[in-house]
């Protein structure tokens, strides 16, 4: 099928040729490096729509299928450990510009719809890109050539519980996890909780939310899934262990998944309620996309929400007390292994 794409494989104006007639794709997404060819493309196809990954839409989501021509070149290895800070981070660019592009793409495509990724650099390694476009909601990657790959736009998670009193549901709308920082800084407002903080690992994490059907505006939980990927680390690697600069290590990451979970528990029946369902989902998140280890922690003094993790899911209590940055509290680090939890996860589910 795509065999007689272009005779030069990295040929830009050839793959685009390629999909204007044999594809009929009427838009093509430019990331900044390759804004300075619209003016060329336009005029050799004054028809075709170009879309600059700059500004985020305001327009409803209606492109079923479009060509993205950007670059992931520089996407290299993962490291096992880092001695940067939450603090160190606001000072750098981050998250870096290639994540803010896929947002874009994301949002401008309809559910279901299909975005070819161009690359004219190529890229170094495969997996970790494949890794990267799941991260950004991204679903039946298909690798065409070195050059050249597919992706369908992946449906959210939204569904009624609890005989339709309350719905969980997977957000990517800014208004919504604008709300759940809010939330959050006010179940976590003795422990200095700063959302220009929280914001940093917004564009590769995914966010659930449970709301009360009869007020929808009422948060009941919510829970942050954040995957670890090339140049962005997990809040737990930024965090240092009790009394000393230590961070911790995972280990072999090119090889093995890593993933942490932030999810307060809110000790009251509706939340004990909608924390049960909210953990499926994530659970079930974590079988899907095969995750090896997901870290996550709790206050260090609250007996509940470990017994939660170590107890009922087999998270092992790794004897680790973090300390996130500036924010306060004493929090143990737990870690669910794939082959202690993923028995326990079935069991849980059926």
């Amino acid at each position: 099928m795509y065999g007689r794409v272009r005779k030069q494989k990295n040929n830009i104006f050839e793959v685009i040729e390629y999909f204007l007639k044999d594809r009929n794709i009427k838009c093509i997404f430019l990331s900044r490096n390759f804004i300075n060819l619209s003016c060329q493309i336009q005029n050799i196809y004054p028809w075709v729509r170009i879309i600059p990954l700059v500004n985020i839409p305001h327009t409803k989501k209606s492109l079923r299928e479009i060509l993205c021509i950007i670059d992931l070149s520089k996407i290299s290895r993962y490291l096992s450990t880092t001695n940067l800070t939450f603090e160190d981070l606001l000072n750098v660019e981050y998250p870096k510009e290639y994540l803010k592009e896929l947002d874009l793409v994301r949002r401008y495509v309809r559910d279901d719809g299909i975005v070819y990724f161009f690359t004219p650099f190529g890229y170094r390694n495969f997996k970790n890109i494949e890794r990267i476009i799941l991260c950004a909601k991204f679903t039946e990657i298909e690798l065409i050539d070195e050059y050249l790959f597919k992706a369908r736009k992946k449906k959210l998670v939204k569904y009624k519980f609890e005989g339709g009193k309350f719905t969980i549901e997977e957000t990517t709308s800014l208004k919504k996890i604008g709300k759940i920082e809010e939330f959050a800084k006010q179940i976590l407002n003795n422990f200095n909780f700063d959302i220009k903080i929280d914001s940093l690992f917004t564009l590769y994490s995914d966010f659930f939310l449970v709301y009360n059907n009869y007020n929808k505006e009422e948060i009941i939980s919510f829970a942050r899934y954040t995957w670890y990927i090339p140049h962005h680390f997990l809040p737990c690697m930024l965090a240092v262990e009790e009394n000393t600069s230590r961070h911790i290590k995972v280990e072999d990451p090119a090889r093995f998944h890593y993933a942490e979970l932030f999810a307060p528990y809110i000790n009251t029946l509706n939340g004990y309620v909608a924390y049960r369902e909210i953990t499926k989902v994530l659970l079930e998140h974590c079988i899907r996309i095969n995750t090896y280890a997901i870290f996550t922690t709790c206050d260090a003094n609250d007996r509940s929400a470990k017994h939660f993790f170590t107890d009922i899911f087999g998270f092992r209590d790794t004897g680790v007390i973090l300390k996130y940055g500036t924010f306060g509290g004493r929090w143990s680090l737990l870690v669910g292994e794939k082959d202690r939890i993923y028995p326990r996860i079935n069991k849980f589910l059926e």
